[in-house]
C-alpha cells in the first residue's frame, strides 16, 4: 500500500469503504454469536432483576414460617417475561443480540476510526499510537 500522504481522493474513499465493511462484518458476526447465546445473556441480564423481585416478594409474602427459603426462591425465579404479542420474545432476543454485537464491536470500531484518522494528525498525537 502507498504512503497515506500520497493517496488520492478515491484511494481514501476505498480505504474508508474497506474499514466500514470490516466494522459491519464484525457487527453482524458478533450479533449472530449474541443471538446464538441469547439464553445465557438473558439470564445474566435477568439475575439482578429477579433478586429484587425475590426480596420484595419475600418481605410481603404470606408464607408460613415453616416454608424453606429455597422453595420460595424457586417459585419466584421461575417467573419470566410476559409476552403480549406473538413475536415479542423473538424481537427481544434479536434486539439484545444486536446490542451485544454493538458492545463487542466497539473496540474494533474505535480502532478502525482511529487508524483512518491517524495519518491526518501526523506527530500531534504520537503518544496515542502506543495504545493502538
Amino acid at each position: 500500500m502507498k504512503d497515506r500522504s500520497e493517496m488520492t481522493f478515491f484511494e481514501h474513499i476505498s480505504e474508508l469503504r474497506n474499514r466500514i465493511l470490516r466494522i459491519f462484518v464484525s457487527l453482524i458476526l458478533f450479533s449472530v454469536i449474541g443471538f446464538y447465546f441469547h439464553k445465557p445473556i438473558l439470564d445474566i441480564i435477568i439475575k439482578p432483576i429477579s433478586s429484587i423481585v425475590i426480596s420484595d416478594e419475600l418481605s410481603e409474602s404470606e408464607y408460613d414460617r415453616d416454608d424453606s427459603l429455597e422453595n420460595i426462591k424457586e417459585e419466584f425465579i421461575e417467573s419470566r417475561f410476559q409476552q403480549t404479542k406473538l413475536a415479542e420474545f423473538f424481537i427481544l432476543c434479536l434486539s439484545m443480540s444486536i446490542f451485544f454485537g454493538f458492545i463487542v464491536t466497539m473496540p474494533i470500531l474505535l480502532y478502525e476510526i482511529f487508524m483512518f484518522l491517524l495519518p491526518a494528525f501526523k506527530k500531534k498525537i504520537f503518544f496515542l499510537k502506543v495504545f493502538f
